[in-house]
């Protein structure tokens, strides 16, 4: 359900490039593995956000033309009982793939509390070597 706006998603570098900023490859290694993302100038790993006012300078271009936009991707799906979904910011998803955090919350949802499991998506993407700003909401749809 979840299409992640990085920088080097192709459709996300097509529009940073036109407004005049760079995709740039950020390799990092920790306890021995290496961890890649993609920054724009390399600053930022996010094309999306509410901030981020140094990324959206193109005074000529709109907001959705900007190297870093606000404008969301919105989607509607029909959810059921038993499901969840988990809202993160980009230093959990650096470091997990969306499958391994669903995975997560599934071997933990029916003895943790939905706290609780945030909390231990955190702990893991610091304990993986994320460098990031790491958050995580996960919310019950039981």
């Amino acid at each position: 359900m979840t299409k992640d706006h990085k920088p080097n998603d192709e459709e996300e570098q097509k529009r940073i490039e036109a407004a005049g900023h760079d995709v740039m490859k950020d390799t990092q290694v920790f306890e021995g593995q290496r961890i890649i993302t993609y920054r724009i100038d390399g600053v930022t790993a996010v094309s999306r956000s509410i901030g981020d006012l140094d990324f959206k300078d193109s005074f000529d271009k709109g907001p959705e033309e900007q190297a870093v936009t606000c404008v969301p991707d919105i989607t509607e799906t029909d959810l059921t009982t038993g499901q969840f979904f988990v809202l993160a910011c980009d230093g959990l998803f650096d470091v997990m793939t969306n499958q391994e955090v669903v995975d997560f919350v599934l071997q933990r949802k029916s003895e943790q509390s939905m706290q609780e499991i945030a909390e231990g998506l955190v702990r893991t993407a610091l304990e993986k070597g994320s460098q990031d700003n790491v958050s995580a909401l996960v919310v019950s749809l039981d």
